[in-house]
C-alpha cells in the first residue's frame, strides 16, 4: 500500500498485537511479514470497495479511521488466525488456542457503517455504526437508488415516466 503512496488502515505491529507469542519474521515461520502486508492491502481493497458507494475513499477522517482501521485489524487477523488453525500452531505454554471469531466481528462491523437497504420501505436506513467525520456521498435516501456522480455535478436528477423506457 505505502509503495502506491496511500496509508494502510492498519499496522503488521496492530494486526499481531492481537496475537500473544505469535513469531513473525521474513521467513521461516508460519507466518510471514510480507502475507501480512498483503492481507492487509487486501483488507482495504474490500473495505474500500464496500465504502464507496456511500463514502469517498479511502477514508480520511480521524474517528472514522480508528473504525476502519479495527476492522481491517480484524479482518487481517481472521487469515492469520485461519492459517494458524490450518497448521496447528499452539503458542508456548497453552493447551489450546481460542477461537476469536474476527472474521465475523469484521464482517459486521463493516456491515454496521453501510447504510441497509430497507425492502419494506424500499430505501436505505442510516448507518447502525456512523463514520460521522468521513465525506459522504449523497444518496437519495427516499428513492433507495444511488445517484451516480454524473447526474449530481451536470445538475440532471434522473427523471423517471410512468410506462417509459426506464420504467
Amino acid at each position: 500500500n505505502k509503495e502506491r503512496g496511500l496509508m494502510a488502515y492498519t499496522t503488521r505491529d496492530e494486526v499481531t498485537s492481537l496475537f500473544r507469542d505469535l513469531e513473525v519474521q521474513a521467513a521461516d515461520t508460519v507466518i510471514i511479514e510480507s502475507e501480512i502486508d498483503t492481507w492487509i492491502a487486501e483488507a482495504d481493497a474490500v473495505i474500500n470497495a464496500k465504502l464507496e458507494p456511500f463514502y469517498d475513499v479511502p477514508i480520511t477522517g480521524t474517528n472514522s479511521l480508528l473504525v476502519v482501521g479495527k476492522i481491517s485489524k480484524l479482518m487481517v487477523a481472521a487469515m492469520i488466525e485461519k492459517v494458524l488453525d490450518e497448521s496447528n500452531v499452539v503458542p508456548e505454554g497453552t493447551i489450546e488456542r481460542k477461537t476469536m471469531n474476527y472474521g465475523y466481528k469484521a464482517k459486521e462491523m463493516l456491515k454496521n457503517i453501510c447504510p441497509q437497504y430497507n425492502k419494506t420501505a424500499k430505501r436505505y436506513d442510516e448507518p447502525v455504526l456512523k463514520l460521522y467525520d468521513a465525506v459522504a456521498k449523497e444518496f437519495s435516501p427516499n428513492s433507495g437508488s444511488l445517484f451516480n456522480s454524473q447526474n449530481k455535478t451536470s445538475g440532471n436528477t434522473p427523471e423517471i415516466e410512468r410506462g417509459g423506457l426506464n420504467w
